[in-house]
């Protein structure tokens, strides 16, 4: 009989202590905002939000942070178009190529482990970028760490239509098979790869290529002047 009292006792602690846990749980949200960095004004959501033109914040995130959940972000409203799966802070939507784009957003889970951002923290403004070339000799969560500029962040790659960071410009984010496309062909150089990165001297990545990372002002140096026709990031 103690028995019985004593097992129905356990089981009604268990129980009460799976309801505190339950209570505790955090409820998933993620938070948008205008500006890079965490920046500017904001709107929180808790639940799917398939036209994000009724809260005044359609094309308007750059950053967001996540509280618990797995969300999915998409350029059109009714979660049409490009999606991209976020699961943790982003300080620049720039890294998926979403700044200004996200139109809708729906909870795909409810997984409440917190992650370090993607990427690393949004710094204040560097001064002198060389400090931290030698980051990404670590884990992979320091390889972004060199990749910040001044307020922008992420991988990209820069390319100077003349020597020494000089003349137009053009910037590609992950990549770019054939820049006739952006006027660009045979056009660069000097580059500023923040990030690996691989240029291929015919469209689609073909012929020779280099492996570039930092700030190369003279591209003569890989015998590439005026001879880079496609450029992809180096996973």
């Amino acid at each position: 009989m103690r028995l019985k009292a004593l097992a129905g006792a356990v089981g009604l602690l268990a129980a009460a202590l799976s309801a505190t846990s339950a209570m505790a749980q955090p409820r998933p949200s993620i938070t948008l905002y205008e500006g890079p960095g965490y920046s500017g004004r904001s709107i929180t959501l808790y639940a799917d939000e398939s036209n994000l033109n009724g809260s005044g914040f359609n094309d308007r995130a750059m950053s967001v942070r996540v509280r618990g959940g797995v969300w999915k972000l998409c350029e059109d409203r009714d979660y049409r178009s490009r999606c991209e799966i976020i699961d943790r802070d982003t300080p620049d939507l720039g890294v998926y190529q979403f700044n200004r784009k996200v139109s809708s957003i729906g909870l795909e889970g409810y997984d409440s482990g917190r992650r370090p951002p993607y990427p690393p923290p949004y710094p204040p403004p560097y001064p002198d970028r060389d400090r931290d070339r030698d980051w990404d000799r670590g884990d992979r969560g320091r390889d972004w760490g060199r990749d910040w500029d001044r307020g922008r962040g992420g991988p990209r790659l820069v390319l100077f239509e003349l020597p020494n960071f000089r003349g137009r410009r053009i910037e590609i984010y992950d990549s770019n098979s054939n820049l006739e496309n952006v006027g660009f062909n045979d056009r660069a150089m000097s580059a500023q790869a923040y990030g690996r990165w691989v240029v291929c001297e015919d469209s689609d990545f073909r012929s020779r290529c280099e492996r570039i990372r930092g700030d190369i002002p003279d591209l003569d140096a890989y015998q590439m002047n005026r001879r880079i026709s496609s450029a992809r990031r180096d996973y």
